[in-house]
C-alpha cells in the first residue's frame, strides 16, 4: 500500500509537468494494474552519458555535445513479462555548436539546451536466466527544453542572455538486461530513446532497483 502511495504522489509530480490528460490515464493504468494478482512495485535510478543526434537536414541544424544524464523511476510488473513504468528523466545540458561547416561565432560565450523528461512506458521482457532477463520498452514523454544564449554585445557594451523555452509530447524507446542479485534487489543496463521536434537523444547508462 505504501508504495502504491508513492506511485499515486509521482503520478501527481507528472500531472504539474504534463498535459493533464497524459497524466491522468498514466496515473490510473498504473492504479488499475496494481490490483493484478502478480503485481510487483519496483523502483530504481539510472545514470549514464547521453548523445543527441539531429533529424532531418543537418545542414540546417547546429552541431550537439552530449552530457550525463539520469533517470528515476517506478513500475509495477503486471505479469512475468509485462510491465508499466513511469520515471523522470534528466538529459542534461547540451553544448550547441555552429552549423556544419560553419565557424563558431566569436561574441557568442554560452549556447546550451537542457532537457527533461516526464516518460510513460510499456515493457516486454524476456527471462533468459533464472535471474537474468532482458527487456524492450515503448511509450510516450512530455519533455520540456530551455535554450540559454549568451552572447557580448557588440553595440551596447556587456553581454546579452536569451532563454527560449520548448514543451511538447513525443514517443519514447528502450532496450535493457537486468540482473536479480538478491530476492529484492538488481542491477540494470540500458539505451534509452527520446524524440524531440529536431533531436533525438540516447541515454546509455547502468542502474540499481529494489522490489518491494
Amino acid at each position: 500500500m505504501s508504495m502504491l502511495i508513492v506511485m499515486v504522489c509521482l503520478g501527481e509530480c507528472c500531472y504539474m509537468f504534463t498535459p493533464s490528460l497524459i497524466s491522468k490515464a498514466a496515473l490510473l493504468f498504473i492504479v488499475l494494474m496494481s490490483g493484478e494478482a502478480f503485481a510487483q512495485v519496483y523502483g530504481g535510478a539510472s545514470y549514464g552519458v547521453t548523445d543527441p543526434m539531429s533529424q532531418g537536414d543537418t545542414s540546417t541544424l547546429p552541431t550537439l555535445e552530449g552530457d550525463a544524464g539520469f533517470r528515476l523511476y517506478v513500475g509495477n510488473r503486471i505479469s512475468e513479462k509485462f510491465a508499466v513504468e513511469v520515471s523522470y528523466v534528466s538529459l542534461g545540458d547540451y553544448a550547441v555548436g555552429p552549423l556544419e561547416g560553419q565557424a563558431p561565432d566569436p561574441d557568442e560565450l554560452q549556447d546550451t539546451i537542457t532537457l527533461s523528461s516526464a516518460d510513460t512506458s510499456f515493457l516486454a521482457r524476456l527471462p533468459i536466466r533464472r535471474y537474468v532477463s532482458v527487456y524492450a520498452k515503448v511509450g510516450v514523454h512530455y519533455w520540456r527544453g530551455e535554450r540559454l544564449i549568451v552572447a557580448n554585445d557588440t553595440i551596447n557594451g556587456g553581454q546579452t542572455r536569451t532563454m527560449l523555452k520548448y514543451d511538447d509530447v513525443d514517443i519514447s524507446a528502450g532496450l535493457g538486461a537486468d540482473y536479480r542479485f538478491s530476492r529484492r534487489l538488481g542491477v540494470t543496463l540500458e539505451l534509452n530513446g527520446y524524440k524531440t521536434v529536431d533531436v533525438y537523444s540516447l541515454m546509455m547508462g547502468m542502474g540499481v532497483y529494489a522490489t518491494f
